[in-house]
């Protein structure tokens, strides 16, 4: 017997389990359904019993217990040709048997229009599950390409900082109570670390130290593109203060910022997965099922 795609690619991801035709198709469509409704109960080749007590197979049923919904879903494989309107006539007498909330009949092939036709007067929902071929990624993104500018790095210079002497004593108090570790030489050169207490204070604003200096950096350079600018702060409209200390006086407080240059960087992102089905007609959108989504999908077989 000849193999068809679907034999071929169930294989690939599950045991054999029969070779009689169209099974392995149905078990695909399972598979996908779980997918597609992780939580709820998908049984393959479940025998039904109707209100007729007549017992039917259904190649496919969901059931939601949660709000105790059944789906049933008949299979068909046609590679070569449409379903036609006697297999959607067969399947309204078991569904108006059973008595399901919702029924489908899935196929790889499509319908003939007076299926679509009976099937929409029956209330029957149709779905194509296929392979996935090539021109149906149009409309889709295989992959997105990113150009990216990483901004160069700053260097900062030490901070220049000049207090009136009657301050300097405050000052140097202040830094040690709230436990700043730096080296003070008559003021030249220090340098504050981003967690310390250090605060810039105007009439409106209280801004810690690295956040005041990197906002000003930013105004300085959007107005100048040199390589290297230097930032003078304003003794008239700024204080400076130490954690909760007495704000003091400066006389000058400046540095120099230094840009590196940067560079650009131009990503392309591609999944590595492979699409392998594709399940039209079932909701709004078409479902792309991927490699990822078949491999370890469990369902239950309840026939013998």
């Amino acid at each position: 017997m000849k193999r068809s795609k679907y034999d071929e690619l169930y294989d690939r991801f599950y045991p054999i389990i029969s070779i009689k035709a169209g099974t392995r198709y149905e078990r695909l469509v399972a598979c996908v359904f779980k997918y597609l409704h992780e939580h709820n109960v998908v049984i393959h080749d479940m025998k039904l019993m109707g209100r007729s007590k007549t017992s039917h197979q259904i190649d496919v049923t969901i059931e939601d217990r949660s709000i105790k919904k059944r789906v049933l879903v008949e299979c068909k494989e046609t590679p070569k040709k449409r379903v036609g309107l006697s297999v959607i006539r067969d399947f309204r007498s078991v569904v108006e048997d059973t008595k399901p909330d919702e029924a489908f009949v899935v196929t790889c092939n499509g319908f003939t229009a007076p299926a679509k036709s009976y099937a929409k007067a029956k209330g029957i929902k149709l779905a194509v599950l296929r392979a996935f071929e090539e021109e149906d990624w149009e409309g889709y993104f295989r992959s997105v390409s990113l150009q990216l500018y990483v901004q160069g790095a700053i260097t900062l210079s030490p901070l220049d900082l000049s207090l009136d002497p009657e301050e300097t004593a405050s000052f140097v108090l202040d830094i040690k109570e709230a436990g700043i570790g730096m080296e003070i030489e008559g003021m030249p050169g220090i340098r504050f670390r981003e967690s310390d207490p250090i605060f810039l204070v105007s009439n409106t604003e209280r801004l810690r130290y690295c956040e005041f200096l990197m906002r000003e950096i930013e105004k300085a350079r959007s107005r100048c593109s040199d390589s290297m600018i230097t930032l003078n702060v304003d003794p008239q409209e700024w204080k400076i203060q130490c954690n909760q200390g007495r704000l003091l006086r400066f006389n000058r407080l400046s540095l120099q910022a230094t840009f590196h240059a940067g560079h650009s960087l131009e990503i392309e992102i591609t999944p590595n997965h492979v699409a392998e089905l594709i399940l039209k007609g079932f909701g709004d959108e078409d479902v792309i099922v991927f490699e990822r989504h078949l491999r370890g999908m469990t369902i239950r077989s309840e026939a013998p």
